[in-house]
C-alpha cells in the first residue's frame, strides 16, 4: 500500500517578526516530491520557486499569517496533513511625534539640499502656528546657528511629509524654505518647538579616533558614521529606516519604498541609512505606509497599487481593488481578473492625468469589471487613445464606467470579446470598435457622447460579425455608427435623442438591424432615425420602432435595402430616398411591409394583389413611399395596420 510523502518546514521566519517579507525551504519524506503553499487560507498552488524548494512571500501586511504546505510523490500521492507554519509580524516602532525624515547635503549649491520632515502621527500638524518650528544647524565646533524659515505650506498632514530647503529643487516643490548659511559643512541638524523643546536631531560625520561623530548636542545616541573623506557628499542624503531591517535599497525600490519612515530608537546610528540617491519628498507626496488597496486575492498580497499588484502578479490571478482614485496608466499584460469593489466609495477610478491611457488590456483572457476610468489624452499623437484600450482577444469587459476620454472603450484590431453592462459618457466616441470581429456587446449604456457606438474599419471594409443587442445610445451626435462595417447585427437596443439613431456610413452593408428603438432623433432638420450614407447598401431593416424624427429614413445613395416589418411613426418626414426606386420597402405577401402612422388606406381585402373578400390585416392600397406629384416612385405594396 503506497504511503503519503510527509512534509516538514525546516527554515521559516522568526515569530514575532517586523519583517514583511518571510522566506522558507520545505522537505519531504519522499524524494523528487513537489510542494504546494496556501497562505493565508488561500488555495493550495505550487510553490517551490527552483530546486532548493523554497519560498519567500513579500510586502506582507502586519498581523497573523499562517503558510500551509503539502509534498506530492512523483506517483501522485499527497500528504492529506499539511505542515503548518504561523507568525506575527508587528508594527513597526513608530515615533509618536514629528521626525526628521532625510537630510541631504548641498555642498555649496542649494539647489542639492533639503531637511525632509516625516509625520508617523495620526493628526495632522500646523507647522507654523501650532508647532511653531524652528530649524538649527549644529557645525563640527558644536556652534549653533538658528535658521530664519520662509513658510510656503504650514501643514504636514498624518503620515505625510514637509520639505524645506535653501533654494528650489528640481521636480519637486519646497514647503518651506530657509536662508544663510548651507548644509555644506554642518554635521548636525536640530528641530525645535516654539517653546525650544528639542522635537528631533540628526547628527554625522567622519568620526575620528576615540571620539563621537558629531557634538553630542546635534545627534541622538551615537551619530552617523559617514566612512569617506569629508562627510556627507553632494547627490547622497542620510534617511530614517521604516523598520530596523531597512536598507538603502529597500527603502530605494524595495519592500519599504512606500512604508514611511518613522522607525526612532534614540541612536542616530540606527536609525537612519545612507542613499546614493536622495528622494526628497513634500507636503503633496503620497500617505505613507502607503494604503495597499490592491488585493492579490490568489496569493494574499496586498500592493498600494494597481500595476504594482498586476506586474507582481501570475497568470490565472484574481486581483481586487478598493474604491479610491489611482493616477496610473494601467497595463494589464497577463491574463488576470481585475475586479473594482466599492469599499464604500463607488468603483474605484483609474486617472489618467491627461497622458495617454487609463487602462490597457495587452493579454488574452483578461476580465476587467467595476472600474472607472476618466482623464485620458493624447499627449504624444498615438492612436488609440482610451479610458479602456483593448488590444488583445476573448476578454470581458463589464460594469465599468469611462467618461471625459478621447474615447472612452476601444477595441483594436481585437476579436471575440465580450462587453456588458458599462456605461460610457462625455467622450469623443462611448464604444469604438476599430478592425475588430467577433465582439459581442449588450447592455451598455453610451449617451453624451459625439459617438455613443461606433463599428469601423478603412476603405477595405470587413465583414465584422460583431452583435449589439439591448444596449443604449441616447443623446450622442451618431447613435450607433457604422463605417466601413459590414456583416453585423444590430438588435434591440435602444438609440434616442441623438441627431442620428443609427448610421450606416460609407460602404456598410449586408447588416441586420432589428427590434430597435429609434425616437426623438430630431435634433436638426436632418436628423433621421436611420441615417444611410453613400453606398450603405444590401442592409436587413426589420421590426425597429421609428418614430418623432424628422426623418424615419433620410437615405442618400444606397440601395438594396430591405426594409418591412417597422413601425413608422410620426416622423416630421417619414421617408427621403434620393435614390428613387433602389430600396424594398416590403417582404412580400403574406408578410407585408411597415406600419405607416400616416397610412390613410382601409383593410377589407386580402389576397395578393388584395382584391379577396376579408381582411388580412394588410392595407388594401399600397403605401407611397415616395412619390413625385401623380408619379409613385417608391411604394409598401402591403403595408400594415397596426
Amino acid at each position: 500500500m503506497a504511503t503519503s510523502p510527509d512534509t516538514k518546514i525546516p527554515e521559516f521566519p522568526k515569530n514575532p517578526t517586523l519583517e514583511i517579507t518571510a522566506s522558507f525551504k520545505f522537505s519531504s519524506t519522499k524524494p523528487n516530491s513537489i510542494f504546494y503553499c496556501s497562505l493565508d487560507d488561500a488555495d493550495f498552488v505550487p510553490c517551490e520557486e527552483n530546486t532548493n524548494y523554497e519560498k519567500t512571500y513579500e510586502n506582507l501586511f502586519t498581523g497573523e499569517h499562517i503558510l500551509k504546505v503539502q509534498a506530492k510523490d512523483e506517483f501522485g500521492n499527497i500528504d492529506k496533513t499539511p505542515e503548518e507554519y504561523s507568525w506575527t509580524i508587528e508594527k513597526a516602532e513608530s515615533a509618536p511625534h514629528l521626525v526628521i525624515s532625510e537630510i541631504a547635503a548641498g555642498v555649496g549649491n542649494a539647489s542639492n539640499e533639503f531637511i525632509e520632515l516625516y509625520n508617523p502621527t495620526d493628526f495632522s500638524l500646523n507647522l507654523k502656528e501650532q508647532v511653531g518650528l524652528k530649524i538649527k544647524l549644529v557645525n563640527s565646533s558644536g556652534i549653533e546657528i538658528n535658521k530664519q524659515i520662509t513658510w510656503i505650506n504650514n501643514t504636514i498632514s498624518s503620515h505625510r511629509y514637509f520639505l524645506i530647503g535653501s533654494g528650489s529643487l528640481a521636480d519637486i516643490n519646497l514647503d518651506a524654505t530657509y536662508g544663510g548659511e548651507l548644509l555644506t559643512g554642518v554635521s548636525g541638524v536640530i528641530v525645535l518647538d516654539k517653546d525650544n523643546n528639542v522635537i528631533d536631531k540628526v547628527g554625522w560625520g567622519e568620526k575620528p579616533p576615540g571620539e563621537k561623530l558629531a557634538p553630542i548636542v546635534a545627534s541622538e545616541g551615537q551619530g552617523i558614521e559617514i566612512d569617506q573623506s569629508g562627510g556627507l557628499k553632494t547627490g547622497q542624503s542620510l534617511e530614517r529606516k521604516f523598520n530596523e531591517f531597512s536598507t538603502a535599497e529597500s527603502l530605494a525600490n524595495g519592500a519599504d519604498e512606500f512604508l514611511g519612515n518613522g522607525w526612532d530608537t534614540d541612536d542616530n546610528s540606527a536609525d537612519f541609512v545612507l542613499r546614493s540617491a536622495p528622494n526628497p519628498q513634500n507636503s503633496a507626496s503620497i500617505a505613507e505606509p502607503a494604503p495597499t488597496p490592491a488585493h492579490n486575492i490568489s496569493s494574499g498580497l496586498d500592493y498600494p497599487s494597481i500595476q504594482w499588484a498586476i506586474d507582481s502578479a501570475s497568470a490565472g490571478d484574481k486581483i481586487w481593488v478598493d474604491s479610491g482614485t489611482y493616477y496610473e496608466n494601467v497595463n494589464i499584460n497577463k491574463q488576470l481578473t481585475l475586479e473594482g469593489i466599492d469599499t464604500g466609495g463607488g468603483k474605484p477610478v483609474v486617472d489618467a492625468k491627461g497622458k495617454g491611457r487609463a487602462i490597457t488590456l495587452s493579454a488574452d483572457g483578461i476580465t476587467l469589471e467595476g472600474f472607472s476610468a476618466i482623464n485620458t489624452a493624447n499627449a504624444s499623437g498615438e492612436w488609440p487613445i482610451a479610458g479602456i484600450l483593448v488590444k488583445s482577444q476573448k476578454n470581458i469587459i463589464k460594469n465599468n464606467t469611462v467618461n471625459s476620454n478621447d474615447n472612452g472603450i476601444v477595441l483594436y484590431y481585437s476579436n471575440n470579446n465580450e462587453l456588458a453592462g458599462n456605461e460610457a459618457f462625455d467622450n469623443s466616441n462611448g464604444i469604438y470598435l476599430d478592425h475588430s470581429i467577433d465582439n459581442n456587446l449588450s447592455n451598455n449604456t453610451t449617451n453624451s457622447n459625439n459617438n455613443g457606438i461606433v463599428i469601423a474599419s478603412d476603405g477595405n471594409n470587413i465583414f465584422g460579425n460583431n452583435i449589439l443587442s439591448d444596449n443604449t445610445a441616447d443623446s450622442n451626435d451618431r447613435g450607433i455608427y457604422l463605417l466601413y462595417a459590414s456583416g453585423n447585427t444590430i438588435t434591440d437596443n435602444s438609440a434616442d435623442s441623438n441627431f442620428y439613431g443609427i448610421y450606416l456610413g460609407s460602404n456598410s452593408k449586408n447588416n441586420i438591424i432589428k427590434g430597435n428603438t429609434l425616437s426623438y432623433n430630431n435634433i436638426g432638420p436632418s436628423s433621421a432615425g436611420i441615417y444611410f450614407y453613400s453606398d450603405s447598401n444590401y442592409n436587413t431593416i426589420t421590426g425597429n420602432n421609428i418614430s418623432d424624427n424628422s426623418f424615419g429614413f433620410n437615405i442618400y445613395y444606397s440601395a438594396g435595402n430591405i426594409i418591412y416589418h417597422n413601425n413608422i411613426k410620426n416622423n416630421t418626414n417619414q421617408v427621403y430616398d434620393n435614390v428613387g426606386n433602389g430600396n424594398i420597402w416590403d417582404d412580400g405577401y403574406p408578410s407585408g411591409g411597415n406600419y405607416w402612422s400616416d397610412y390613410a388606406g382601409e383593410n377589407v381585402k386580402k389576397g395578393a394583389s388584395q382584391n379577396e373578400a376579408g381582411s388580412d390585416g394588410i392595407g388594401d392600397t399600397p403605401y407611397i413611399v415616395i412619390g413625385y406629384g401623380d408619379k409613385v416612385l417608391v411604394q409598401d405594396r402591403y403595408p400594415l395596420m397596426q
